[in-house]
């Protein structure tokens, strides 16, 4: 059965477990924040659909001054293939 949709409880999951640094929390509008939240618990819906206990988590967000990138992935490995997160912050704010 998926989580349950308690907002109380996403919002402490979405704090508490994917490891978001609190700038995130502190930057971002309240209502971006509620939408990835939103987000994620579809995306936990969608696997739960597919009898998948590992969902895909991809929200990205750019601004001109800033930008927010929350995305399931290996710490330490590369995805050649992913969608280059670094590259696009890098070049995108002028950094190189």
């Amino acid at each position: 059965m998926p989580a349950t949709c308690n907002p109380d409880r996403q919002a402490r999951w979405f704090y508490s477990n994917l490891g978001i640094d609190d700038a995130y929390f502190a930057q971002e509008p309240l209502e971006t924040i509620v939408h990835h939240i939103l987000s994620l618990y579809g995306a936990k819906v969608a696997a739960f659909a597919r009898n998948d206990t590992n969902f895909e988590i991809r929200l990205d967000r750019e601004e001109s001054d800033h930008a927010v990138y929350i995305d399931t992935s290996e710490p330490g490995v590369s995805n050649i293939s992913g969608p280059q997160y670094e590259q696009r912050y890098t070049f995108g704010f002028g950094l190189c």
